[in-house]
């Protein structure tokens, strides 16, 4: 029994050792980084890529990083990129959960406002933030919070 035991112990290290790095992108820090890959595959949650979402995301990324727009173009393709590979949004989410609070909810505004980009929230936009949301241990209250705030409700 034990020797099972450590047979699947020893299969899930290395499951985790096989998991992609996250890229490294010149002027964003790894959560930054892990921020922009959850924001990628918040505009492709509902099978629709027409670029208002994808502009909006690179838009806010050269405001706020001081990235020029090829280089937060480069930025959101290589994030693209991992979240394609990742198996789930737990892996890109376990590691944010080291963020202060307010800065979780400030993440989660921000995919309110990505999801919000092209005018409408599918319901796989908002099944997806609902999802974050629980990964990132945010009361229920800060999730609806902000999601009023983006949509001036």
């Amino acid at each position: 029994m034990f020797a099972a035991l450590q047979s699947l112990l020893n299969k899930a290290k290395d499951n985790q050792a096989s998991l992609s790095p996250l890229p490294q992108i010149d002027g964003l820090s790894e959560a930054q980084v892990q921020g922009l890959v959850l924001m990628s595959e918040m505009s492709r949650a509902d099978n629709q890529r027409d670029g208002t979402e994808t502009r909006w995301i690179i838009t806010q990324l050269v405001k706020e990083s001081g990235l020029s727009e090829q280089q937060a173009t480069a930025a959101f393709e290589k994030a693209s990129d991992y979240g394609e590979g990742a198996s789930s949004l737990q892996e890109v989410t376990a590691p944010l959960k080291a963020l202060s609070y307010p800065d979780r909810v400030q993440l989660i505004k921000q995919l309110w406002q990505t999801a919000y980009a092209d005018g409408k929230l599918d319901p796989y936009e908002e099944a997806m933030m609902r999802q974050i949301a629980d990964l990132l241990y945010l009361r229920h209250s800060d999730y609806i919070k902000t999601k009023l705030e983006v949509t001036g409700e």
